[in-house]
């Protein structure tokens, strides 16, 4: 329910944008960020493009309210609104926190939810940062961020397993929609593996964190406080 008031709250705000920044002589780039869960599962051996059909999953359910005004805005003014949609976001807070650190903390073992064969497309939230600010340079109007080739959730818990000297848990779906609800089952569940239309843009960010295992690394030390 709170996800879905925010929607709203944040449908009726960019509402209110586009049609004041429409209205402007110099209107500013807008570059709006979601995120790879609009893109829904893909089929294997798939990838989601830039180009890809929108379906929805887990929380994106719920966000993609706030982002069709820009996504119609494009159709209209598409010179000023760019969209950005990152993989899964690696770093200190959000999804890797309360699902895998927290978890981890809390028993002793790293976390593998469902089968394991999900496939993530992983990028730092540091890179992330250097990959938005790099976007109003360019010309394209949606780009998918990630930084290194996706890799499936049953590597990516033996990575942070090997670097903690822990063991495994697998946990299936069910119990996380039991914990956490449908959403995060769905999210958790999920198998979205990124390409890009833009590979010559991609190929133009710094990363300083091109692969999961640095990535990892580097969340782990900040949550360590090292």
């Amino acid at each position: 329910i709170r996800r879905r008031l925010a929607s709203n709250k944040g449908l009726k705000a960019n509402q209110r944008l586009v049609e004041y920044f429409k209205n402007t002589e110099r209107p500013p780039r807008i570059v709006y960020v979601s995120g790879s869960l609009v893109y829904g599962n893909q089929a294997p051996g798939s990838f989601a493009l830039e180009t890809s059909v929108i379906s929805p999953i887990a929380y994106a359910k719920d966000y993609i309210r706030a982002e069709r005004p820009w996504i119609e805005a494009q159709k209209t003014i598409p010179a000023w609104v760019q969209l950005a949609r990152p993989g899964w976001i690696l770093g200190p807070g959000s999804w890797f926190k309360t699902f895998f650190w927290d978890h981890f903390m809390e028993t002793g073992t790293v976390p593998l939810y469902g089968t394991g064969n999900q496939q993530m497309s992983l990028i730092h939230n540091q890179d992330l940062a250097r990959a938005l600010v790099k976007i109003p340079e360019s010309g394209e109007k949606a780009y998918n961020l990630f930084a290194a080739e996706p890799i499936s959730q049953g590597e990516f818990s033996s990575l942070m397993s090997n670097l903690l000297g822990s063991k495994i848990q697998h946990i299936p779906i069910n119990e996380v929609k039991r914990k956490w609800g449908q959403a995060a089952a769905q999210a958790l569940g999920s198998s979205i593996p990124m390409a890009t239309n833009n590979r010559d843009f991609l190929n133009q960010v710094d990363f300083e964190f091109p692969t999961p295992d640095l990535m990892l690394r580097s969340t782990l030390a900040v949550l360590k406080g090292e």
